[in-house]
């Protein structure tokens, strides 16, 4: 699984970062996203655009979601 940490990274790119990374995922393929808070419009736009995703809350500032395309 590709991981990407988009952390450090200033407002909007770890969302083109990350639909970047989606749009490139074969179908059994996963990205993982490492970001320091919950990325809630990202999330809207994956879904309409057919992927899904889990999200780990491992700190109050470390979150990690789990990109695939479908369900």
């Amino acid at each position: 699984m590709k991981e990407i940490d988009v952390r450090d990274y200033p407002p909007c790119e770890p969302m083109e970062m990350a639909l970047e990374a989606a749009s490139a995922l074969k179908s059994n393929d996963k990205v993982k996203i490492i970001h320091k808070q919950i990325p809630y419009p990202l999330f809207e736009v994956l879904k309409n655009r057919g992927f899904s995703y889990t999200l780990e809350e491992l700190d109050t500032d470390l979150f990690h979601i789990i990109i695939k395309k479908g369900s």
